[in-house]
C-alpha cells in the first residue's frame, strides 16, 4: 500500500484593488478603498482533506453620496481558476443593506443596495476570503483586479 501526501504549494492570489465611481465629479458621489490586502496563500494539504479558505478583513471603504439611492457593486478582472473561490462581503452603511458574502466573478454583483441620499460613512469593513479545492491542482500566483462601482440604485 503506497500512502501518498498531495500538496498545494503557493496557491495565492494577490489583490490590487481598482475603484471606479460610477457618478460624475459634478454630483460629488465617492467611494474609496484604504487598500489592498496582502496575497492570499493555502500553502498545502494532506490528501482527503479540505483546505482552509484564507480570510483577510483588514481593508476599509468610504463611501459618499449626493444623489437619489445608491448602490455599491464588485467584480473581477479575470475568471478564477478552476476550483478556485474569491468572496467578499462589505459593509453596509446605515439605512442601507448588504448583500452578505458574494462570490465574485467577472460580472457586476450588488454588494451593498439601498444607500440613501446624503451618506456619508467612513471606514466600513471589507472581508475577502479566498479558497481551492485539492481537486483543481497546483495554482500558480496570480493577481486579480478587484473593482467596486458607485451607482444609481
Amino acid at each position: 500500500m503506497l500512502n501518498k501526501k498531495m500538496t498545494r504549494s503557493s496557491i495565492g492570489i494577490a489583490f490590487l484593488l481598482m475603484i471606479v465611481c460610477g457618478f460624475g465629479a459634478a454630483n460629488a458621489q465617492s467611494i474609496s478603498v484604504s487598500g489592498s490586502p496582502g496575497p492570499f496563500i493555502i500553502s498545502s494539504a494532506t490528501a482527503g482533506s479540505d483546505l482552509a479558505p484564507v480570510s483577510n478583513a483588514t481593508t476599509t471603504y468610504n463611501v459618499h453620496t449626493k444623489s437619489g439611492t445608491s448602490k455599491i457593486t464588485g467584480r473581477i478582472n479575470s475568471a478564477m481558476p478552476v476550483d478556485a473561490t474569491l468572496k467578499v462581503m462589505l459593509a453596509a452603511p446605515g439605512r442601507s443593506t448588504s448583500a452578505g458574502v458574494v462570490i465574485l466573478t467577472t460580472t457586476n454583483k450588488n454588494l451593498v443596495t439601498g444607500i440613501p441620499y446624503n451618506t456619508n460613512a467612513i471606514e466600513l469593513m471589507i472581508s475577502y476570503e479566498f479558497s481551492a479545492s485539492v481537486s483543481g491542482g497546483v495554482i500558480p500566483s496570480a493577481s486579480k483586479t478587484v473593482t467596486f462601482t458607485l451607482t444609481a440604485n
